[in-house]
């Protein structure tokens, strides 16, 4: 049978239209995903700007823009770095980092500096080797080297490390450290001298403030160290004025350091300033101090430089780095970060972007983010104004507050798909916000580092104070209002509460004298040999000031 094929025709004569098909979900996702993507494409390209070239500036000199509005480099960009040495700049006469230079030798930076290091400090370059200062050496726990007591106590080599920079320790117990210390005693004594210089100058060298990391802070902290255990050896020999000598050393190197510029340093030299206060609690409350001694301790300290504290002078300093992070992200790309930038080095590596990168950093207005940069840092520098120590510790806290909110609110995603569609104004104050998310400091945390050592430097005071009445009276004050005026022109607050330090003399000895710390509580007492920060008191009396009653600790915690 033939196959008859029936067709549907319409009255016209002609085929029956096909039946529409239908248009699923993912039709309707997949097509109105491709148009947002071209409209976004399209947003993206209307709004690109070619960068200017390597002759102009990257964005307009204003102090909107740029803050600090000269030196300029070549290529027309603020120079930031020219402009912190122009700011730090001591003449060499007054410079204690001069001196310590001499000290340690230029080799102690890792390399040689280059002649520009020199020149802007003003001197010749001292010659590569020489009678220099040698830092501690550290004995290795992979020696397997072990030291034994006079008591037949052994020792391994952490706990010599640890012990010969924490508590006294008689000569001979550890002969390492005894020639160590009798090798370099000329040199401690150069330390004490050039630390007294009123200024305090280490150059930055580099293309940019971002590729600049102070190597030499960690020689400052390796001196610090070697005052620290030098000291400890003095005081156990019973050389309580030589001992004073290695530790007020320390306390007028932490100034130092701690005033010269950015944040990392005002941090390390908080760090140094605990090492000094922790070294000066084992020589007040030795029993080894005459009245003398206490006397001069205090106008020793009464003496020194204003403790460093967070101020003005840092978040200028902070405020140059990240508005030359802004510049260099802007005109570069990313900053590299496969390896430590080097103090020393005179050009920074650029990386090659690719053309996604290029594109995506042309799409922002960078003059935008600078402006608000600029804002936040502005910001910042109101939370160091006012005076009292309560009154600036809300105002950083509030200040966090609004960062933190800031960064809840940038990172939504109705505010991220506003400033991909937003043209570059919007993206430039996106990125704006979110650079100044990663580079502003935590700044009450910061406050509270300062507000500790203002606690050390109230409890050593106090302290001193009290052990200089025992010396006249034969007992020990019923209040600290009973050393005014006698021993303290007031008493010493403490920085946490506002109020006086917590001082019990009915504990016997050590009798407690401490402040709060952060934490604002009261824990009888507790300091850093029995507890762990920020659940800790800042004492002034250490729990263990022999080497002897370290190892009875130990031993009952076997």
């Amino acid at each position: 049978m033939d196959h008859v094929e029936i067709r549907t025709v319409d009255i016209a004569g002609s085929p029956a239209p096909k039946a529409p098909k239908k248009r699923g979900v993912w039709w309707v996702v997949k097509w109105g995903m491709i148009w947002v993507s071209l409209l976004v494409i399209v947003l993206v390209l209307v709004s690109f700007r070619i960068p200017p070239g390597q002759g102009r500036p990257f964005v307009r000199i204003s102090p909107q823009t740029t803050w600090a509005t000269s030196p300029l480099k070549p290529n027309g960009d603020v120079d930031y770095v020219a402009f912190l040495n122009q700011q730090h700049a001591v003449p060499p006469e007054n410079n204690a980092y001069v001196e310590i230079l001499k000290i340690k030798g230029p080799m102690a930076l890792r390399q040689m500096p280059p002649p520009r290091f020199f020149e802007l400090l003003g001197i010749q370059p001292p010659p590569e080797a020489g009678d220099y200062f040698r830092d501690f050496p550290w004995i290795k726990k992979s020696t397997g080297t072990s030291t034994v007591l006079a008591d037949g106590t052994e020792l391994d080599s952490k706990q010599v490390n640890f012990l010969t920079s924490s508590v006294p320790f008689a000569k001979g117990d550890f002969p390492v450290v005894d020639a160590w210390v009798e090798q370099n005693r000329h040199h401690f004594q150069a330390f004490h001298v050039a630390v007294r210089k009123p200024g305090f100058y280490v150059p930055y060298v580099g293309e940019s403030v971002v590729g600049v990391v102070q190597s030499y802070m960690e020689e400052m902290r390796n001196i610090a160290r070697g005052l620290l255990r030098s000291s400890m050896a003095h005081l156990g020999r019973g050389d309580v004025a030589e001992a004073i000598d290695d530790q007020i050393a320390m306390l007028r190197l932490a100034r130092h350091v701690g005033h010269q510029g950015v944040l990392v340093e005002l941090l390390l030299g908080h760090a140094i300033e605990g090492m000094g206060h922790g070294s000066l609690a084992q020589t007040i409350f030795s029993g080894k101090c005459t009245a003398a001694d206490l006397e001069r301790l205090a106008d020793e300290l009464k003496s020194l430089p204003a403790l460093p504290t967070l101020n003005a002078r840092h978040l200028q300093a902070e405020r140059a780095m990240g508005l030359d992070l802004a510049i260099q992200i802007g005109r570069y790309g990313p900053i590299p970060w496969n390896g430590v930038p080097d103090l020393l080095e005179v050009e920074s590596s650029h990386p090659k972007p690719g053309l996604g990168d290029k594109l995506g950093r042309a799409s922002i207005d960078w003059e935008v983010v600078c402006i608000k940069l600029n804002e936040f840092y502005d910001d910042l520098e109101q939370t160091v104004i006012p005076e009292g120590m309560m009154e600036r510790a809300d105002a950083m806290r509030n200040f966090e507050g609004e960062m933190k909110a800031l960064e809840t609110k940038t990172w939504t995603p109705a505010a991220m798909l506003g400033s991909i569609v937003g043209g570059r104004t919007r993206r430039g104050e996106t990125a704006g916000n979110i650079l100044a998310e990663l580079i502003l400091p935590a700044v009450h945390s910061i406050f509270d580092a300062s507000r500790r050592v203002t606690a050390h430097e109230a409890v050593t005071l106090a302290a001193i104070a009290v052990e200089r009445f025992r010396l006249a009276h034969g007992k020990l004050p019923k209040s600290l209002d009973q050393l005014v005026p006698e021993f303290l022109e007031a008493v010493p607050m403490d920085p946490f509460t506002g109020k006086s330090l917590v001082y019990n003399p009915v504990q016997g000895d050590p009798y407690l004298l401490y402040s709060l710390g952060p934490n604002k509580v009261d824990d009888g007492g507790i300091g850093m040999d029995e507890g762990q920060y920020p659940k800790i008191d800042l004492t002034a009396a250490p729990k263990i000031r022999t080497v002897q009653e370290w190892i009875a600790e130990e031993m009952k915690k076997e």
